[in-house]
Order: C-alpha cells, then structure tokens, then sequence
C-alpha cells in the first residue's frame, strides 16, 4: 500500500475492500461526498461518499448492471472531536484516515469543506455501486 492508500490500517474490517480491490486499494485522493450522519447510538459519525477508482474485476453482479461508480460509508465511533467547516452541496476533497495510539483520526483536505475528526473506532459500514449519471 501506498502512502495514499494505506488508510485500511485504521480500520477494523477492511476485508471487503480487499474483497472487491484485491491489492489496488482505492485511494481516498478526489473522493465525492454525499453525506455526514451524525448518531448519539455509540456517538457515531458516518461518512458517504464515491472513490475515485472502480475495481479493476468488479462483482459480477456490478458487471451485469453496468456500474461505474463505488461508494463507500466509513463509520467512526466513540467520537471524541469533530469539527466541520464550511458546508455545499458538492464537495471534493481528499480525506486522510490514521491511527493516532488507539484512537483514529480522520481529516480532509483540498476541497470548499474541512472535517476533522477523532474517534475510538473506524469501521466500513457499506460498500455499494451504481451507474454514475451524466
């Protein structure tokens, strides 16, 4: 893994990543935000979003719906700091997710939206595609 991709370290459940990606883990440079949810279960914070990169064999189901694009849903729990700043309805940034001694920090950077976070634990919560709309 590269320095751009090595964020599945932070997490406690990458195998569906390396299920659909293999080792060509997708970067988190450029991803499309769709969404923050905010939950007082566990003070979770979720974030939804599109990656850049389309596996390069995708599930066969994905291949016969003739998908374009994955999203994923990144889950951080036990949230300690958040900071947003800023807020569009269309944002691209780069997002940089690290372990921090046994907390998880994540941060974006590039883009109209800043968000900063520390949590306990960071998890995949989804993975799905769809057929981008031109």
């Amino acid at each position: 893994m590269t320095a751009s991709n090595n964020w599945l370290v932070a997490v406690n459940n990458p195998e569906g990543i390396f299920a659909i990606y293999g080792k060509d883990v997708p970067s988190l440079i450029g991803v499309e935000l769709h969404e923050i949810s905010l939950s007082r279960n566990a003070a979770s914070v979720a974030l939804r979003f599109d990656t850049l990169s389309y596996p390069e064999s995708p599930p066969q189901k994905w291949k016969d719906a003739g998908f374009d694009r994955v999203q994923l849903t990144l889950e951080f729990g036990v949230a300690q700091e958040l900071n947003i700043v800023n807020w569009t309805n269309f944002c691209k940034f780069d997002l940089a997710i690290k372990k921090e001694g046994n907390m998880v920090r994540l941060k974006s950077s590039n883009g109209p939206v800043q968000i900063e976070l520390l949590a306990m634990v960071s998890q995949i919560k989804n993975i799905s595609a769809y057929v981008l709309v031109k």
